[in-house]
């Protein structure tokens, strides 16, 4: 692993020298586009290494500029390199001029001479001089203190007990006069005589509210013959069908009628078609047709439709 790791970093060591070898070499002659929209001091080349800032020079007047290739252009006999306006307007050439495109580097004597240790001068000792230490100053001495002298005592002032106060005499002078002896006072009003009330009447029997009659509901007569209409279906058959007792042009009517067929025991709806509104008795089985229709004639009904 070691072996493996040590020839790639011999070979990277390789490449990158060759690599360096090839820009420090490199020289070319030709056109130089404008239609990088990038601004700056930036161009494009078609194998510079990208990040790379090599010289274009404008053969016209000798005015040259350092860019920094940062994008790719294909290799192409008609131009050389593309720059930014940016870079054309500094060294002022134009669609149709052309540019010297190489690698500067400063040559070897006017590099920065290299610093070693040997060159430096060695430093010089510094002289410290050692001043004497300052004596610290002492606190001068609390002088002695004479034991305090007690002050001689005032003289305690006692004050004189107070006189007596007189008493205040009060006279009460009593102007009232004297009550009435018993036999002097008047004797007390009699009390007023209330009249006596009469007494209360006694309440007069009123005659007793017959109750309210009930209504009188005229009974149809009934029909001795009732037509079935178009007519009786088979009573095998199995079928339930809807008898039609009416179609009636005001709703009064119409819900009397729906009132007499639910006292004759049958299911009753009311439908309206129009102005008419038609009565029926529904869901009533094939056989049973025929009573069904002499039940209805017993409530005044006297022609009957059937109805699937």
């Amino acid at each position: 692993m070691k072996r493996i790791m040590a020839t790639f970093l011999l070979l990277l060591t390789v490449v990158c020298w060759a690599q360096s070898r090839l820009i420090d070499d490199f020289v070319q002659e030709g056109k130089a586009t404008q239609e990088m929209r990038s601004g700056g001091m930036n161009a494009a080349h078609h194998s510079l290494p990208i990040g790379s800032r090599p010289m274009v020079k404008n053969n016209a007047n000798g005015k040259e500029i350092e860019v920094t290739i940062i994008g790719r252009i294909p290799a192409s006999q008609d131009r050389v390199i593309d720059i930014t306006r940016d870079a054309a307007r500094a060294i002022e050439i134009g669609s149709e001029g052309t540019i010297t495109l190489y690698f500067y580097r400063p040559p070897a004597a006017e590099a920065a001479p290299l610093v070693t240790e040997s060159v430096l001068p060695a430093p010089k000792p510094e002289v410290v001089a050692v001043l004497p230490a300052e004596p610290k100053p002492v606190p001068p001495e609390p002088p002695a203190t004479s034991p305090p002298v007690s002050e001689p005592p005032k003289p305690v002032t006692v004050a004189a007990p107070p006189e007596p106060k007189k008493p205040i005499q009060i006279t009460i002078h009593n102007h009232i006069p004297p009550a009435n002896t018993p036999a002097e006072r008047e004797p007390p009003a009699p009390p007023p005589v209330r009249p006596l009330a009469p007494p209360p009447a006694a309440p007069v029997a009123q005659p007793p509210i017959p109750p309210p009659a009930a209504p009188i509901v005229q009974q149809p007569s009934p029909v001795s013959t009732v037509r079935v209409m178009p007519g009786l279906p088979d009573p095998n058959s199995g079928k339930y069908f809807n008898l039609q007792v009416g179609a009636f042009s005001s709703p009064s009517g119409a819900a009397q009628a729906l009132r007499q067929v639910q006292n004759a025991g049958f299911d009753a709806i009311q439908e309206q078609s129009g102005s008419f509104y038609r009565v029926l008795a529904v869901s009533v089985l094939a056989r049973d047709v025929y009573f069904a229709s002499q039940r209805l004639g017993v409530f005044g009904f006297s022609e009957i439709w059937i109805r699937e």
